[in-house]
This record gives C-alpha cells, structure tokens and sequence, in this order.
C-alpha cells in the first residue's frame, strides 16, 4: 500500500544518495522520517554530533523560557577544543574582533549585491567567521579553534549582569546564534545593523576618540540615534521598536550619579532613573511641552492621570513596556490610576532628583538597541500568525500541538493562513529551519563544565507535559524565528523611505539576487 510505496522512495532516495557520494555518507548514520502533504522526507543527521547529545535524565528541570540555543557547529567547537589549554581571549580583544569582522561582512554584502551574476549567496555570520578566520590562517582546525576563542569569551562576558556586558559581544552573540532563544537576531536585522554601522561612521558625534576608547553619548542623545536608524522620518513615540530601543540603552547604560550609580540597584531603580534623566533633559530644552505647561502646573488639589504621564513620556520619546517600575516610584493610586502633581514637581524641580542623574550610552549598546528595534518591527509583523497558532492549538482534537508537537503539514496549514503565497518548498524550508533551532537548544543556563548541550529528541517537562526542544517539538517563538529567517517580513511591512522597512528589503534583495 502506501507505506511501502514510501519506503521503496525512501530506499530509492538513500540508495541515490549514497551513490552519488558514499564517502560523505559514511558519516551520516540516523535519520528522522517527516511526513507532510504528499511525500515523506527523509531528514538524516551525522554521527559525528552524537558526542554533544545527552539522554533525558540528564536534562534536569526544563524552562522552556530560558532556552539557550547553542548550534551544532558551537557545540562541536566546545566538544573538539574545550580543554586543550587554548589562550583565552579578552573582551577588549574579541570587540576588536568584531569590528574587524562587521567590516569584512559588510564588504561581501555589498559586493554580492553589486555582483548578482557571481551567484553567491551571502553567509550567515556562524559561517562567515569560520571563513573569515580561514583565509587568514590557512588551517581548518586553527579557523575553528578561533571560533572557539570566541564563543568562550561569550560565555564567560554573559555570566555578568546584563549592564556590565559589553553590548558589542552580546549582538555578536545574538547574531551567531549563540544566545538564549528569544534574543536571537536572523540575518535581514544583520544587513539592516552593518547598513546602519556604516552610516554611524560619518556621523561627527559618533567618532571614535584616538586612544580607541568606546564612543559614549547622553542617554538621551543616544535614544535620538538609535531611534533615527529605525524611522528617520521622525521621533518614535510609541509602538514595540521604542519600547526595545529605551529597554536595551537602559540596560547598557552606565550610571555615574544618581540612585542607578550604586553598586546593587535594581533593574527597576536603573529604569526609572533612566527614564528621568531622557524627560529632564528634554524639558530643560523646551521639548516636553505636556509636561512643562500642564503637567507642572497642575493645583494642589488636581490629579494627574497615568495616561497624561504616559503621554508625556511619549513625547519625550520614551517608551516603556512594563510599566510596573514607575508606577512603584510615582506612588500611584490604583483606584483612579492617578498620581499626585506634587511628586513630579519635586522630581523635575531644579535640584530634584532628576537633576542629579548623570548616563551615558556607548556607540555598541546604540548598535545594540537599533537591532533591537529593527527586531521588534519584524516581530512585530507577524502578530497575526500568533492568533493563528493559538486558534490551531485551540481546535486540535489531539491535543499534540498544545504539547508542541507539530508536523510540517501542520506547520504548513497555519503558514498557508498567514500567507497564501507561500510555496511548498518554502514551508519546508521554514520547517527545517524550526527543527534546526529546536535541536539546537540547550536546557541549562550557562554552558556547565563547558559542555553546551543540545538534543534531538523531544524532551518532556515533568511539570507541565509539555514537549520541549528537540525532534519535532516546536513553540511558538521558534516558529517566529525560524519563518523570519527563511522569508523575512518585509512583505508584511509597508516601506517608508529611509526607514527599517526599507533597509530590510534592500537587505533581502542582496539575498535574493544571489540565491
């Protein structure tokens, strides 16, 4: 019957392949069987990873929130080279580094998109190391204990608190791919960054000082630049991309004065004074108007509501997506959700508390929070195919997709909703590219005894069970991730003139043109 029509094509296929290169096969030695629509695929896996697996029981407790994604090719970094007494690189080195491969990165970009009859495609950034390290020491396993250098020194910068990260290492890593899941950036927001870091290059406010030392800006200042390379068309008051932006200059910025200088503060301490600091600056410069002629003169006996002060914070262009830290420090009355005037008088009075905040931002958390708002838009995007994958779960008789487990007709059919032009080789690539992330997750937090581990199979959360990582576990956030890496969301997305959308399609038609 049918079955066996499929594994005579299944025979066939693996026969056709090992004929046409048997050496190659060799390393090949399991294989998964994905069905969809009209045929089976055969998806097989080299043996060679089978030393950077482990077993269920040594998963622990899984946090499907907390997934760290560690491709293949990290982890066989770490399998081949960890332990071997290589030097250690410094993060001052490997931002040097960086610098140095945006720059080539840019440069074949342009070149391919200059060059579309050269016919070649360009690299994602994991690979582009590993060639870039390739040509300038001639040797396979020097390029790739170069790439190990690199990751360590990732690993051990992001053990520290997110504010005492370099944020230049943190992209790098977001861009590799090596990084918790819902960090990851795919490669349109790359082409979009080294656009953008390129035209920082001709701006007077962003040159670099001759000592080499990192290039810092007010806060303030710094949210001006990183909001213009997401909509040159104007300040960005509100939407997901602000949020981002002001969320990721916070979390870089270093405080000098003020309650966010001490040595322990808070998130939520660094916010709020983060946020005094950009609407003091702004008001002392005439452009916080709601604030300086409604706000502040307000009687004694009036209140002012949270939908004022959120107004005002808009125009100020800040943005904030939990709003939970300044309601703490406004004291606001959550049965009118009203504040008292009195108290936004005497933090913006001359020797308030906004006056002593003292913040600047350096050049790499401006890039860092650029791509976080380039990001955000793209994910911004695919919000109805959300809805569409809560209804999917919501009418599944089985009950699998609520537990993760999503074939890839299943994956196909909520594609299709979403977007009716989407071909079959498209959905499948989508798909391959979901179980590329879902085995490339890790379950731990840092990388134990140097060992980042990943699984091919479906791992089961005790509490929940739910079907997490591995095989054909699929969530929702690797869908968005993996549907943004193969096809982008630019036709989801109208584009304005100089703005994000528009940097994206330039940088996907620099895809394209040479696929």
């Amino acid at each position: 019957g049918k079955s066996l029509k499929n594994l005579n094509e299944i025979q066939r296929s693996t026969l056709n392949l090992i004929a046409r290169n048997k050496e190659e096969f060799d390393s090949w030695g399991r294989a998964r069987v994905v069905e969809s629509d009209h045929e089976v695929l055969l998806r097989p896996y080299c043996v060679s990873d089978a030393e950077i697996q482990i077993t269920e029981q040594e998963h622990g407790t899984l946090q499907l929130s907390d997934a760290l994604l560690h491709p293949p090719r990290c982890r066989r970094a770490f399998a081949q080279f960890s332990g071997r007494g290589i030097d250690s690189m410094s993060v001052a080195q490997l931002e040097g580094e960086i610098d140095r491969i945006f720059d080539a990165k840019y440069k074949a970009d342009q070149h391919a998109q200059q060059n579309p009859e050269e016919d070649v495609a360009p690299a994602a950034l994991l690979d582009f190391v590993v060639d870039y390290y390739l040509d300038l020491v001639q040797y396979a396993s020097l390029a790739e204990a170069q790439l190990y250098k690199i990751l360590a020194c990732i690993n051990e910068d992001s053990l520290l608190p997110s504010y005492k990260q370099s944020p230049k290492v943190a992209l790098f890593a977001r861009f590799l791919g090596f990084c918790p899941l819902k960090q990851v950036l795919h490669h349109d927001v790359l082409g979009m960054v080294l656009q953008f870091r390129h035209a920082m290059g001709s701006n007077p406010n962003l040159q670099k000082p001759e000592d080499g030392s990192p290039v810092t800006l007010p806060l303030k200042d710094a949210l001006e630049v990183a909001g213009a390379a997401v909509n040159p068309s104007g300040p960005l008051r509100d939407g997901p991309a602000s949020a981002a932006i002001f969320a990721a200059l916070v979390s870089h910025a270093e405080f000098t004065a003020g309650a966010a200088a001490a040595p322990k503060a808070t998130e939520s301490v660094r916010m709020w004074n983060g946020i005094l600091s950009v609407v003091y600056e702004k008001l002392k410069s005439g452009q916080c108007k709601r604030l300086e002629g409604d706000l502040l003169q307000r009687g004694e006996h009036s209140r002012v509501g949270v939908s004022e002060w959120r107004d005002a914070m808009a125009e100020a262009g800040v943005v904030v997506e939990d709003e939970s830290g300044w309601r703490e420090f406004l004291e606001v009355e959550e049965v009118d959700d009203t504040l008292d005037p009195a108290a936004l008088k005497a933090i913006f009075a001359v020797d308030g508390e906004a006056s002593t905040i003292q913040v600047a931002v350096t050049d790499g958390a401006i890039l860092e929070a650029a791509a976080d708002g380039f990001a955000a838009e793209e994910i911004a995007c695919l919000a109805p195919l959300c809805t569409i994958w809560d209804s999917h779960i919501q009418q599944d008789p089985n009950g699998k997709k609520a537990h993760n487990l999503w074939s890839c007709a299943d994956i196909g059919d909520a594609l299709r909703e979403f977007n009716p032009d989407l071909t079959e080789a498209e959905i499948k690539k989508v798909y391959e590219a979901c179980i590329n992330l879902t085995t490339s997750c890790c379950q731990r937090t840092g990388i134990a005894a140097g060992q980042p581990w990943g699984t091919l199979e479906p791992q089961e959360d005790n509490r929940s069970q739910v079907k997490q990582y591995g095989g054909d576990a699929i969530s929702l956030d690797i869908l968005l991730r993996a549907y943004l890496h193969v096809h982008g969301a630019g036709e989801h997305k109208a584009a304005r003139p100089g703005s994000a959308s528009e940097m994206r399609d330039t940088s996907r038609r620099t895809r394209n043109q040479s696929m």
